[in-house]
C-alpha cells in the first residue's frame, strides 16, 4: 500500500535520528500529509513501540500485517471513518484519535474491545469504560444465549448438516434486530459486537470452537446439585480419607503461605478456613460449560429473630437471577429469574410482613436491581416480586436498607443519584406495594457505592470524582426532611495524592469510623471523624494493605459483629482485617492483614465481591467466571477431617 507523499528508508532514519532500523523505537511521522499508513516501511521497525500519525489525511489505519511491539499510536487530527484497522496493534496501552471528526462514541467503545491491553484513550483512563463494555458484552452473550435457545435451537436440529452453516446469516440479522441492550448512541458497537459473539456462539453449537477461559488440559470437573454446577478440583474428586496426616497437609496448603495463623487470638479473623463448595449458580440454560456468566453481588440473609444476625442462606446476584444459597450445605434453595435483566446488587432488610396487625411476624425481603434500571422487591420464600420501583434514569450501581428505618431503600445509580424510597408493603387483598420517593441525593459523579453509618443519620458515598458525605435528616428536628426533596453533599474527604481517582468500595466501620477503597491503589484506608461523621472532620488514621490491581469496583464488605473486614481482589484471594477498635486505638498507622484465602479453582481470578455470615462461620466470594466460593471456617470439632 503506498502514502502520499512517498516515505523513504532514508526519511525515517532521518526522523527518527537512528541509523539502525532495529534500534528505532520511537517514530513521528505526523503533519506528512499521509492518506495510509506506510506499512511496508513500519514492517522493517521490528522494535517500533510509539508511533505518532497525527496531523495527516488518514481515512483508515489497515494494515496487512500486525505491530505486536507497537504500544502508544497517535492517530489524532486525522479523518478516520472507521477504527477496524487497529486490530493490527493487539498491544496497545495508550491510543490517540482525538479530533477524526467522524468517529462516535460507539468507535471508542469497539476500541476498547479489540484493544484488550489498552488503557489510556484520548489521554484518559478507561477502566470505567472498560468496565462498561464489559457489562454491556455480558448482557448481549446472555440474549444471544436466550435467542438461540427460544428461536433457533429447534430448527437447527431439524436441518441437515449441510444446510445449518446458511442458518448463521439468518441468527446474526435476528440479533441486530431483537437485542436493544445499552443506549442508542451505541447501536453501531451493539451490531459490531453481536455479529462477533453471534459468530462466535454459532461455532461453539457447531462444535468448531470451544469457547472457555480454561486452559485445555486444566478443565474442572462438574457435578449437577439441585440444578446448579459444583465446580470440583481433581483432588476433591478422589474418595475422602479419614482423619489422617495426609487431611492436615491439605488445610496447610490452604492456609497462607509464610503466615503463622494466630489461632489464640480472640478475633475469628485469625481461624482456619477451607473451601467447602465451588458453585456454578448463574450458569445460562443451566449450562455446566457457562465461565462468561459474571456474578457481581452476595449479602448474607439477615435472622428475621435475632437482630444483627444472618442465618447461613446468602443471596448472590449476576446475569438474569437472584440465587439463595444455603451455605451450609452448598445447595442453591432458590432462584429468582427476570429475563433481559442483569443484576448488579442486592439488599435485605426484616419487616412485619402479616397482613393481621394482630398476629405480626417479622420477615424478610430482598431488593434487587440492575441494567434495567428499576429495582425489584422479593418476597424470597414464594419468589414473587410484588413491586418493581421505578425513578431511577441509569444503570442500578448499589442497594442498601436504612439501619433504623426498615422500610426505607436507598438506591444509587448511574444517573449520579441517590434516591430514598419507602417501600410498600403487600396488602392482604392483593399481593402488590406502592413506593414512594421521600429524597434524593445528588452527586457530580457516578455513586459506585455507599454506606450508612450504624447512627443511621448520614450517607457517605464513593464516586468516580471522590468520596461524598449527605445528610438524611434535618439537624434541628431529627426528622426526614419532607420539605426538600433534594439534597446536595456538604463534606467530601481529601484523599492523599490525587483527589478526584475513583473510589470503588466503602463502607462505615462504626459512627466514627469508614474505611475506603480506590481504584489503583495498593491499601485501604481507614478514616476517622471526632464528630461522627457530623462535620467534614475526616482524617486518615490508618492504612491498610490490599493488592495493587488496575481491575476496578471490587467491593470488600464489614462483619460488626466480629468485627471483621474482608475483601476480595483479583488473583481469586480473599483478604481478612481485625478491625476491631480496640486494634484500631494502636497508635501504629499501619494495621496488616490477619491472613489471605485463597481459592484453588485455577480459572476464578476476580471476585467482585466478598460477604459472611455475622459469627464469620462461612465466607462467600462471587466471580466474574460464574463461580461462586463458599469457605467454612474450622472449629475444633470439625478435626483435620476434609470440609
Amino acid at each position: 500500500m503506498s502514502s502520499t507523499p512517498q516515505l523513504t528508508i532514508e526519511d525515517i532514519k532521518k526522523r527518527s535520528g537512528r541509523e539502525n532500523l532495529s534500534e528505532i523505537r520511537q517514530l513521528d511521522l505526523s503533519g506528512l500529509g499521509l492518506t495510509c499508513i506506510p506499512n511496508e516501511l513500519l514492517q522493517q521497525l521490528p522494535n517500533l513501540a510509539e508511533l505518532n500519525l497525527s496531523k495527516n489525511k488518514l481515512s483508515d489505519v489497515n494494515s496487512e500485517k500486525a505491530f505486536p511491539k507497537l504500544k502508544v499510536l497517535s492517530a489524532a487530527s486525522n479523518q478516520l471513518s472507521n477504527v477496524d484497522g487497529l486490530t493490527a496493534f493487539p498491544n496497545l496501552i495508550s491510543l490517540d484519535v482525538t479530533s477524526n471528526p467522524t468517529l462516535e462514541v460507539s468507535d471508542k467503545y469497539k476500541l476498547v474491545s479489540i484493544c484488550p491491553l489498552l488503557k489510556t484513550l484520548d489521554g484518559k483512563d478507561i477502566s470505567l469504560m472498560r468496565d462498561a463494555v464489559n457489562r454491556l458484552d455480558s448482557t448481549m452473550t446472555q440474549k444471544i444465549a436466550d435467542i438461540w435457545s427460544e428461536k433457533f435451537n429447534t430448527k437447527y436440529n431439524q436441518l441437515d448438516e449441510d444446510k445449518r452453516t446458511e442458518l448463521e446469516n439468518e441468527f446474526i440479522e435476528k440479533l441486530k434486530s431483537e437485542v436493544t441492550c445499552g443506549p442508542a448512541m451505541l447501536k453501531n458497537y451493539r451490531e459490531y459486537k453481536l455479529t462477533v459473539l453471534g459468530k462466535l456462539y454459532f461455532k461453539k453449537i457447531k462444535g468448531e470452537e470451544k469457547i472457555s477461559e480454561e486452559p485445555p488440559n486444566k478443565k474442572q470437573k462438574t457435578s449437577q446439585v439441585n440444578g446448579q454446577a459444583e465446580v470440583a478440583n481433581d483432588a476433591r474428586d478422589k474418595p475422602k480419607k479419614s482423619k489422617t496426616a495426609e487431611g492436615k497437609v491439605t488445610k496447610k496448603k490452604r492456609r497462607t503461605q509464610g503466615r503463622e495463623i494466630k489461632a489464640e487470638n480472640s478475633s475469628p479473623a485469625y481461624c482456619q478456613f477451607a473451601v467447602s463448595h465451588l458453585l456454578q449458580t448463574h450458569s445460562l440454560n443451566n449450562d455446566p460449560t457457562d465461565r462468561k456468566t459474571q456474578v457481581w453481588g452476595c449479602e448474607f440473609e439477615p435472622d428475621p429473630e435475632r437482630e444483627g444476625h444472618t442465618t447461613t442462606t446468602c443471596a448472590t446476584c449476576g446475569g438474569d437471577s437472584v440465587c439463595f444459597v444455603d451455605c451450609s450445605t452448598g445447595r442453591v434453595m432458590k432462584k429468582y429469574k427476570q429475563p433481559g435483566e442483569t443484576f448488579y446488587c442486592v439488599a435485605w432488610t426484616t419487616v412485619y410482613l402479616d397482613y393481621d396487625s394482630e398476629k405480626k411476624r417479622k420477615g424478610n425481603l430482598i431488593a434487587a436491581g440492575g441494567l434495567q434500571n428499576d429495582i425489584k422487591i422479593i418476597e424470597p420464600n414464594q419468589l414473587v416480586c410484588f413491586e418493581e420501583i421505578q425513578g431511577h434514569k441509569g444503570v442500578l450501581e448499589c442497594l442498601v436498607f436504612h439501619p433504623h428505618h426498615p422500610t426505607w431503600l436507598l438506591s444509587a445509580a448511574d444517573d449520579n443519584t441517590i434516591m430514598v424510597w419507602e417501600i410498600g408493603l403487600p396488602k392482604a387483598a392483593e399481593y402488590q406495594g406502592k413506593s414512594q420517593l421521600l429524597l434524593t441525593l445528588k452527586s457530580r459523579s457516578i455513586v459506585r457505592l455507599f454506606s450508612i453509618p450504624p447512627h443511621g443519620k448520614v450517607v457517605i458515598g464513593g464516586c468516580d470524582d471522590g468520596c461524598y458525605v449527605w445528610n438524611l435528616f434535618d439537624s434541628e428536628t431529627d426528622k426526614g426532611d419532607k420539605k426538600d426533596k433534594t439534597k446536595t453533599y456538604f463534606g467530601k474527604l481529601d484523599f492523599p495524592g490525587k483527589k478526584t481517582i475513583p473510589l470503588d468500595s466503602i463502607v462505615c466501620l462504626s459512627n466514627n469510623m469508614i474505611a475506603t477503597k480506590r481504584v489503583e491503589e495498593g491499601c485501604i484506608h481507614i478514616w476517622h471523624s471526632e464528630s461522627e461523621m457530623m462535620k467534614n472532620d475526616f482524617r486518615v488514621a490508618h492504612k491498610l494493605p490490599w493488592r495493587l490491581t488496575e481491575v476496578p469496583f471490587l467491593k470488600f464488605s464489614f462483619v460488626p459483629a466480629c468485627s471483621v473486614m474482608l475483601a476480595g481482589d483479583d488473583v481469586g484471594s480473599v483478604w481478612l482485617y481485625d478491625v476491631a477498635s480496640n486494634v484500631l486505638a494502636t497508635k501504629s498507622e499501619d494495621v496488616k492483614q490477619t491472613q489471605v484465602l485463597a481459592c484453588p479453582n485455577e480459572t476464578t481470578k476476580v471476585f467482585n465481591q466478598v460477604s459472611a455470615s455475622s459469627n464469620l462461620d462461612y465466607i462467600v466470594a462471587v466471580a466474574d467466571t460464574n463461580v461462586v466460593c463458599i469457605w467454612k471456617r474450622l472449629r475444633i470439632e470439625d478435626g483435620s477431617s476434609h470440609l
